[in-house]
């Protein structure tokens, strides 16, 4: 049976990161020798070597060890490879050049240029911690402002999708009409079939019921749709304002 000890080692073994600057303590933990770190997992190796902490203990290692080269070797050319002596005789016409040109310009007039024009050096600057924590701050508001936004506006669709359609119902709606009376009547009628007075003035009262109560329904029906119209034009009035909000607060996002 294989050992579970043996297979964790091996499994240790196969992630070791193969680096200048990684080295392994003895209880197997991860080290930077350039900046005396321990990192906790093989996986967090790249990000240490882009940290501002690694980049700076490097520049700092190169530059120690470019001022001990220099002590060591010192000004005498046959201690240099060839290669230096080489790069430093081509380098020689050059600084000729650039002292000829600085006795020309001072010819000039020392006023046309700065003092330090030809001493200073180009400085990079980096961001600083404060800017960096306003940039994710800034990162995370916009985040925020769009998570909102996308809540509001999937609350609205579901308001709009939830709403009754009216136009359904009244072109489903039956109209209940009871029996019209007619004054075109064939005159050979029996005097005993002839309705009375009193009976026809009741036939007329309810027919101009029944029609007033028509009327009113149709009316009623039609406010309803007017009203329904009213709120949908509302509702894609606020759909309009949500989309053009939001638009705004990503534009004011990503130019801040």
């Amino acid at each position: 049976m294989v050992d579970v000890r043996a297979l964790l080692k091996t499994k240790r073994q196969e992630a070791r990161i193969s680096h200048p600057f990684a080295s392994y303590h003895p209880t197997g933990q991860l080290r930077c020798t350039a900046c005396g770190i321990t990192v906790k997992h093989p996986s967090a190796w790249e990000g240490h070597l882009g940290s501002k902490t690694h980049r700076t203990a490097v520049a700092q290692l190169k530059e120690t060890r470019t001022k001990k080269e220099r002590q060591d070797q010192g000004d005498n050319p046959e201690s240099m490879p060839v290669s230096q002596t080489k790069k430093r005789e081509r380098t020689q016409p050059d600084l000729l050049d650039n002292s000829l040109k600085k006795r020309r310009l001072s010819r000039v007039g020392s006023s046309d240029l700065p003092t330090d024009f030809f001493s200073q050096h180009l400085e990079v600057e980096y961001p600083s911690s404060a800017q960096e924590r306003d940039n994710d701050t800034k990162g995370r508001l916009a985040d925020t402002l769009s998570t909102d936004l996308e809540s509001e506006y999937e609350r609205f669709q579901r308001e709009v999708v939830s709403m009754p359609d009216y136009s359904e119902t009244y072109d489903r709606a039956t109209l209940v009409v009871d029996a019209q009376i007619y004054d075109n009547f064939p005159k050979t009628l029996r005097t005993d079939d002839k309705p009375s007075q009193g009976a026809l003035n009741a036939e007329d009262r309810n027919s101009v019921e029944e029609r007033h109560l028509i009327l009113d329904r149709l009316m009623d029906e039609e406010r309803a749709q007017e009203e329904a119209d009213l709120r949908i034009s509302s509702m894609r009035k606020r759909l309009e304002a949500v989309r053009r909000k939001r638009q705004a607060k990503q534009a004011m996002a990503i130019d801040t």
